[in-house]
């Protein structure tokens, strides 16, 4: 590291104070939060893998409320959609706490690495137009030099940045000293690649790069991606498409799907509607600020989650959202394929795409496709499942700890499964184990007719004492199980119920014959007694000697009577 930039990080500490610190404190980004998105991931997949669990919406909201006091996460933004629809929204907690203003459909969140989605979306747009090379050397498009010195022979592509296999190193601490508080970076994003880049650079060292040829080896790179955003910036202005990466992801991205409150950049949206990015010193929670980051195309972009639903769902559906098309959908499936097959990821049980990534369990047959994000005061995640069609998304404003995001992805889900494949989210089908498409409940108790243990009867609780699978509130014998509900004399007590105690052999009355037909059962294979709790005389739970000695007495000694 340079003097200058030495000076500068003992300036960042004396000048912008304990938040600051903090991120200082955590020392190379490089091994934090890209240790702690790999852990995310691994717990995410092991949970996935291990439990199969379709959560309906209180059983959400509890996994979501444990996960956050657990794990300090003072603020969560939910979003489930199929198709293109939104069928579920959910917020908890703050995203001001300090101020107690609570997280809502329409709060902002910074989107941390998920921002690269739009990087990839944009970078393609242009490759479609003909206007960029995924395959030529980037040098064709940049001002100044990127070769990596090791193998100065082997061009860099735009497919390698958008992959992570550009040899670009993720060596994430040189820029912790130029983020900005309160505000965006003023300074020029080509100059500061430049800076970090090109030999001229005044940030430049070999080891900016690995040692590894481009095209052969993943490395995470935030350095990559933002210098894919200014390559599509300089081409945008070329091509006098429009004056800068802002401008263009407006025109060509948020305005036609919808996303009017999206932007890179502080100064186009109203701060107060932010999520305040917060860490947790273990007592409260401490407000980072909002922050510029000088290579802000990797991680800084900031929307809602719906909004964020809109670009998930473009996607999903082959580059088209409610008949605006972003991308062809031979763009959205060819971004959907591992570019480097070659080449495996440093996540498990995941493929790298353009821009987006693969999880996916060969053992259950699950895939989903998406990105995550971590930052200081942040954690996001998007998934959809390209199969099933249905996708979800989890915006939090706290580093907080992986775990917990993992746990509450993974009750997404389960939420968002759909078992019967009748086109209804699990957690919002009233029967999610039985096809029923028109989600019919005549007695409006939420519970579909098709799996109502009591259809017709208003019973919320569905509660079955006997596990006949008839409800307590029309099962005719409820302490006993008796799925087929006889009652010979329909008298609305089943047949079952209406026994004796201690009459075992069902003459209608308690006789020597009972004590005889329970020893014949007990200890001459005799046949058992119908109901078998006619002949629990005592009320023990089961059937034994201390019966027959119980029937004794009543019969011979003055006993008390049989209490089944």
């Amino acid at each position: 590291m340079s003097f200058v930039k030495t000076s500068l990080i003992l300036s960042a500490f004396l000048l912008i104070g304990l938040p600051s610190l903090a991120i200082a404190q955590q020392a190379d980004y490089k091994y934090d939060m890209f240790e702690e998105e790999r852990k995310m991931h691994e717990v995410f997949l092991k949970k996935t893998r291990d439990t199969f669990i379709v959560y309906d919406s209180i059983q959400l909201d509890s996994l979501v409320e444990a996960n956050m006091a657990e794990y300090h996460i003072p603020g969560v933004a939910l979003c489930v959609f199929k198709d293109s629809q939104i069928v579920y929204t959910r917020n908890f907690g703050y995203a001001r706490v300090a101020d107690g203003i609570k997280i809502a459909d329409t709060t902002l969140f910074v989107l941390a690495s998920i921002s690269k989605t739009f990087v990839a979306s944009a970078a393609m747009q242009l490759w479609e137009n003909g206007l960029l090379d995924l395959d030529a050397d980037i040098n064709d498009y940049l001002p100044f030099n990127v070769d990596n010195p090791f193998f100065p022979d082997d061009s860099i592509t735009m497919r390698m940045l958008l992959c992570h296999t550009s040899s670009i190193d993720r060596r994430d601490g040189n820029w912790i000293p130029d983020i900005v508080y309160g505000g965006d970076y003023q300074g020029d994003l080509g100059q500061y690649l430049q800076d970090y880049l090109d030999p001229s650079g005044a940030d430049y060292y070999a080891f900016n790069y690995s040692n590894n040829a481009p095209g052969t080896d993943f490395e995470y790179s935030n350095y990559a991606f933002a210098l894919a955003g200014y390559i599509i910036e300089r081409i945008a202005i070329d091509n006098s498409i429009a004056a800068s990466l802002e401008q263009y992801c407006q025109d060509s991205i948020f305005a036609p799907l919808g996303m009017n409150e999206t932007s890179w950049f502080l100064s186009n949206l109203d701060t107060f509607n932010i999520a305040m990015p917060y860490w947790y010193n273990n007592v409260t929670y401490i407000p980072y600020g909002h922050q510029g980051l000088p290579i802000y195309p990797c991680a800084q972009l900031r929307t809602s989650s719906i909004q964020l639903a809109r670009h998930m769902m473009a996607f999903m559906n082959y580059g088209s959202y409610y008949g605006t098309r972003i991308l062809d959908s031979s763009t959205a499936e060819l971004m959907m394929t591992d570019q480097f097959p070659s080449v495996p990821t440093d996540y498990p049980g995941e493929i790298q795409g353009i821009g987006w990534y693969d999880m996916y369990s060969t053992e259950d047959g699950w895939s989903y496709w998406g990105h995550s994000g971590s930052l200081w005061g942040c954690k996001t995640w998007m998934l959809f499942d390209p199969v099933e069609r249905v996708g979800f998304l989890c915006l939090t404003n706290s580093t907080g700890n992986g775990t917990g995001m993992s746990y509450i992805m993974n009750g997404l889900a389960g939420f968002s499964r759909d078992p019967d494949m009748d086109a209804v989210v699990g957690g919002l089908d009233n029967c999610p184990f039985d096809y029923n498409p028109d989600q019919m409940d005549a007695d409006t108790d939420g519970t579909g007719d098709l799996c109502d243990n009591c259809s017709g009867e208003y019973n919320p609780e569905q509660e079955d004492t006997d596990i006949d699978n008839v409800g307590d509130s029309c099962d005719n014998c409820i302490d006993i199980y008796n799925p087929n509900q006889i009652d010979s004399d329909l008298d609305g007590t089943g047949d079952l119920c209406e026994y004796i105690c201690g009459d075992a052999n069902g003459s209608g009355g308690i006789n020597i014959l009972d004590i005889t037909y329970i020893v014949s059962y007990l200890y001459k294979g005799g046949p058992a007694p119908d109901p078998a709790v006619s002949a629990d005389a005592d009320g023990s739970g089961g059937i034994n000697i201390l019966d027959i000695t119980f029937i004794v007495n009543y019969l011979y000694k003055g006993g008390p009577e049989p209490n089944c």
